[in-house]
């Protein structure tokens, strides 16, 4: 990540405050993503989660998992939120 393309920067900062997840992996066989060198420090900085060694598709279905646990959390809460409304409030 080039510190000269603060335009990518800029909307990697923005997606993050949105609560956009943003993962950084590696395609390298072998390969790692850290802090360790500056892009990785750059990245951080902006909120990036790092993967280590996972495959990008180790990385997605990992995702998919996660995300398809907070939606059914959340989809739970408002059932729950407007059951108690109902009780309570009588709505």
């Amino acid at each position: 990540m080039p510190r000269d393309r603060p335009v990518i920067l800029e909307i990697m900062k923005e997606a993050n405050d949105r609560g956009v997840i943003i993962v950084n992996v590696s395609q390298c066989r072998k390969g790692i993503v850290s802090t360790n060198y500056e892009c990785g420090k750059i990245l951080e900085q902006y909120g990036v989660v790092f993967a280590g060694d996972m495959t990008v598709e180790c990385a997605l279905a990992k995702l998919s998992y996660l995300l398809g646990k907070v939606i059914f959390i959340f989809i739970y809460l408002k059932i729950l939120f407007n059951f108690l409304n109902k009780i309570i409030l009588g709505l």
